[in-house]
Order: structure tokens, then sequence, then C-alpha cells
């Protein structure tokens, strides 16, 4: 992988587009090598970045979709689905064990984004006159926050009892931002106003508060003061900790045992010849591998026995020198000794 697409771009494989950063003109003016895949990559939501919602004449030059969707928006293209936690994060955040004696505060909210799509910051203003919101971000800051660092929020969370996770933008199916997996992992209570479809994220059926479940934002906080002085109430959100997690989101923490990446590359293998199909010396000047470091690489696909073979003729095929191990670069082979 690189981001050097002056001088690797025209003999990649897959080309990827940060929709975010999409500069229309490139787009549209680049040539488009026919073995080429092209790849419009997001983790924002497509209400914010309509490039997402790209009509026809655009989406016919994209060949793969990566975003947080849980499937295709856009007809015809490959769908790479991109979450937010590997699935290391997914498994380590269910052990983290909420300890009630921690927990000093109520309400917790902190954003820097302060011109959000969405009218949470006037609703979270809101909801400051009826029960006691600490937030220690640029928006609306009530609290000081000189002594948070970059691993202080997560520890931050624990010592509520609830987060705030109003999203910047309001029911995009399937965009659920960090905060909300950093809120579970932090062991507080998510309180989220966002996705429609936020359920198929949480990992069990009352290990979150749906605030679009409540008539009002008064029904809301009297329910959230109620649980305040409920522990055994507020402690079934929490049990999901001790039980683990639901069949639905193992399902979904499986989703990210193979890297978006890695996808995109096998994509790639299945949809396209490889552009190198035929040659030899010109494949080998372009792909920097040790047969030791391929055969070690094979041993993890041995788990889709299915997957093309990308080129007729195969460097791993050539000859090294005896009593070496060849590592061909763009000039020539060169031979290392053994190990």
């Amino acid at each position: 992988m690189t981001s050097d697409v002056a001088k690797h771009g025209p003999r990649a494989d897959v080309l990827v587009y940060h929709a975010p950063e999409l500069d229309w003109d490139r787009f549209w003016a680049a040539p488009k090598p026919q073995h080429q895949l092209w790849a419009l990559h997001s983790m924002e939501s497509e209400e914010a970045y309509t490039v997402q919602q790209a009509a026809a004449p655009t989406w016919q030059r994209l060949d793969i979709q990566a975003n947080y969707k849980l499937s295709a928006v856009l007809p015809g293209l490959i769908h790479v689905p991109v979450p937010y936690l590997n699935s290391g994060q997914y498994r380590g955040f269910t052990k983290r064990r909420p300890a009630m004696y921690t927990k000093t505060g109520l309400v917790l909210w902190m954003h820097n984004n302060c011109d959000a799509v969405s009218y949470r910051q006037q609703l979270v203003q809101q909801l400051m006159q009826l029960l006691p919101v600490d937030s220690p971000g640029a928006c609306l800051r009530n609290m000081d926050a000189s002594g948070l660092n970059s691993a202080a929020p997560t520890e931050l969370m624990a010592r509520y009892k609830f987060y705030l996770v109003f999203e910047n933008v309001f029911g995009d199916p399937d965009w659920v931002s960090s905060t909300f997996f950093r809120a579970l992992d932090a062991g507080t209570v998510p309180v989220v106003l966002g996705a429609p479809n936020v359920l198929k994220f949480a990992p069990g059926p009352r290990s979150i508060i749906r605030a679009c479940d409540f008539d009002s934002q008064q029904d809301l906080a009297g329910y959230l003061l109620y649980l305040d002085s409920n522990d055994t109430a507020y402690r079934e959100y929490l049990s999901w900790k001790e039980a683990g997690p639901s069949a639905d989101f193992r399902s979904l923490m499986r989703t990210a045992d193979l890297s978006p990446w890695c996808e995109m590359c096998i994509a790639a293998a299945q949809r396209t010849p490889w552009a190198f199909d035929g040659t030899t010396r010109q494949a080998l000047a372009a792909h920097q591998h040790t047969k030791q470091e391929f055969d070690r690489l094979n041993a993890q696909l041995d788990r889709d026995a299915s997957m093309p073979c990308r080129g007729k003729t195969a460097w791993w095929q050539v000859q090294p020198a005896e009593g070496g191990a060849a590592l061909w670069t763009r000039d020539d082979a060169v031979h290392l000794p053994p190990g």
C-alpha cells in the first residue's frame, strides 16, 4: 500500500478515493487503466458527504464501495464493509468491568464539532435544563478540561452513568460513530440519537438507550433520573459485560476479522486479471517479496482455496540462485544469504 499516487498510481491494482476529500476535477480527468479497480472509501455519513450518493455517471467509474454500511448502496459495485473497530478491539472492550463506585457523575457529553449537520447541540442544551450534563468539550463547555489527554476520554466516560451519543447526522442507517463504541468500552450506558437501526450494533437488547423511544426530552430526562435512583434497574444495562455480547453482536464482530484493505485486494484478485499476466521480469520488479514471506502469507490463505491465481506466471516459481533467497527489486534479482 502507498499514498504516492504520482509514482505508483498507473500500475496499482486498486486506487482508493477518500470521499470527504474527493477532488472532482481530478476524478473526472484521471485516465483509468483497464486493469485497475477504483474504490470510494469513507467513514463519514453519506448524509454529510453526499458524494457517496453519487449519480450513475459517477459510480459507473467506480468498482468498489468501502464504507460503514453493512450492505451495498451503489448498485453494481463490490461492497467492502469498514467497521470502526478491528476484531481485537471488539473482543477487548467486552472484557472491561464497570465499577459502580467509580461513577461519580450522571451524564457526560463532549464534542468539539459545534457545527454538526444535525441539531444535536440544541438538544443537549435543552437537556441541560432538565438534569446535570457535564461537557468538557468545545461545545457547551461547562467544566474544566485542562487535565484531559488523548487517553483520558474513555476513562472520563467510565466515571459517568450515561454518555450522550448524539450523532452529527440523524436518520442515516448504519451510521454509528466511534463514540458509540468508546462509551460501551468505558462501561457507561450510551444514550443514542442517530442511526434508526442502532440496535444492530448494540452488544445486547438492553445495553443502550435510544432517545427516539421517548416522546419528549422531559420523558428522557425523567427516565435517566429514575435509573440514577435505582441501581438494580441501572445495572441491567451493564449486565452484558458479565454475560457477554449477543449472538448478533458476535456476528458483527466477525465482519472485522479481515482488514478492509485485504478485502479490497481479494476483490481485485477475483474481479480482474493481473496486469502483469504472462510476464516475468516486469512482474518481479513490481512486487518485492521473498519466497519465505510468500510461504508465510500463503498459509493464511488456505482458508479460501477457491481464491483465483492472479498471474499466469507466478514470481515464486522463479528459481533463486543456489544457497540464497531471491529478493526482486526494480533493477534486478538480488541474492541474500540464507536467513
